[in-house]
């Protein structure tokens, strides 16, 4: 005999307005509501004394997703989970935006090795491993370093069908807004050229010259120190060639508003601290398909012969990655399991036979779920012996919480849900 135990149930609750009647049907579409079995509606006073309750809550479509009825004595545990966004891994080599250097060695081999965690995206061990090699020249600078190195690893993650880590080219030499471009200026993603509309020179007419370095920025805002910055390579008429393929998005920098971009010459970025930013990106996920993570990455220095070659350059992880909880694509990957308890859906050819199906909303308030878990041990008499079953109930409700989950409204789920658990209304669960 087989035997499917340990099942969760989801209900995934919606900006919906509390109802007070009885029964399910009385909800409002996409309202979660805590009913005896018999579909009175509980109250914080009835759910002292009565023993069972069920979980009712009603979809888009009309049709309800209800509980078994659950003796409050087999409640286990009762947990809340507060909506945390996910966090994308950040790395600095070198310079942080605030602290930190490149240490300078002529002629040096600087190598860098990245344990990428690919998890179950890979039919390896799940880690893959990525270089990156510059060797530094008799007359080094951190410029150069910083440069050479984020270079290669742009080139050697090219070769990767998806974008996990991006890297930038940063330094501390202070950002002067009136630097920026005279005129406007054009790039596109990938390529190693910027069109400059009208002539090259910036900050009230001085000329931009081959070994200068450029500060370019995502958006129409004032550059930073942790702004990407690349280095002039040529100048011919209006076109600017630099060092590596442009990582930032298409972008058109008006000019002269000290905004998008800056120029710092030979000299200033000679003389700067300088840095590589390492951000993690998000990976690709669709429901059936590609699971929900976040890239990880471990980082190695080396230079020609030992772990030491970087020297006192510095090395911090500034952001660890996170999956958070309550996440939008979490809760769509778990629903999607849970279809599979039911049989509602075959996994093998998932993608070809079945449309991915879903109550998970994309543009939920507060742009993800809060939880609440609750853990049943139901008992159950089989023949002469007694079995114990557990499973779990899941409330996702959106972290801009809804009236019929807010403590304080009159007989909220929170409230009554403390009433059953713990036999008071002790804010363990308790939504604001």
């Amino acid at each position: 005999m087989y035997t499917n135990r340990n099942t969760e149930y989801l209900h995934v609750g919606a900006a919906a307005t509390k109802t007070t009647s009885d029964f399910p049907t009385t909800l409002n579409t996409g309202e979660i509501g805590i009913f005896t079995p018999e579909g009175v509606r509980m109250t914080e006073f009835t759910a002292d004394t009565e023993t069972r309750f069920m979980i009712a809550t009603k979809l888009a479509d009309g049709t309800f997703v209800t509980t078994p009825a659950i003796k409050k004595a087999e409640i286990v545990s009762a947990k809340r989970l507060v909506y945390t966004a996910a966090t994308q891994q950040l790395d600095y080599i070198g310079y942080t935006g605030s602290t930190g250097s490149i240490d300078v060695v002529n002629s040096e081999y600087y190598s860098v090795y990245i344990h990428l965690q690919e998890g179950v995206r890979s039919s390896s061990d799940g880690i893959k491993i990525k270089h990156a090699f510059y060797n530094s020249d008799s007359a080094a600078t951190q410029a150069e370093i910083a440069i050479g190195i984020t270079g290669s690893l742009i080139a050697n993650f090219s070769r990767e069908a998806e974008e996990w880590v991006t890297f930038k080219a940063i330094c501390n030499e202070a950002v002067t807004s009136t630097n920026d471009f005279d005129n406007e200026i054009v790039w596109a993603k990938g390529s190693k050229t910027i069109l400059a509309t009208t002539n090259t020179q910036y900050g009230g007419g001085s000329s931009l010259a081959v070994g200068d370095f450029i500060r370019l920025q995502t958006s129409e805002a004032v550059t930073t120190t942790t702004s990407d910055i690349y280095r002039v390579k040529s100048i011919s008429g209006l076109v600017i060639t630099v060092d590596r393929p442009i990582q930032i998005t298409y972008y058109s920098s008006p000019g002269n508003d000290g905004t998008g971009s800056e120029v710092l010459t030979a000299a200033e970025g000679a003389a700067a601290n300088w840095g590589i930013a390492l951000t993690g990106q998000a990976l690709e996920f669709a429901t059936g398909k590609f699971g929900y993570s976040v890239a990880r990455w471990e980082v190695k220095l080396r230079g020609a012969d030992t772990d030491e070659g970087w020297g006192s350059t510095t090395f911090t992880n500034s952001t660890a990655a996170t999956e958070g909880s309550g996440v939008i694509n979490q809760l769509k990957e778990l629903e999607w399991f849970l279809w599979g308890n039911e049989g509602e859906v075959y996994r093998e050819s998932f993608s070809e036979t079945f449309a991915a199906r879903t109550n998970i909303s994309s543009a939920v308030g507060g742009g993800g779920y809060d939880l609440i878990r609750l853990v049943i041990e139901a008992e159950n008499n089989v023949s002469l012996t007694k079995t114990v079953s557990p499973y779990v109930i899941t409330l996702a409700l959106p972290a801009t919480a809804p009236n019929y989950a807010i403590e304080g409204t009159a007989d909220d789920i929170t409230d009554v849900l403390e009433e059953l658990a713990f036999g008071s209304v002790n804010d363990n669960l308790a939504i604001t």
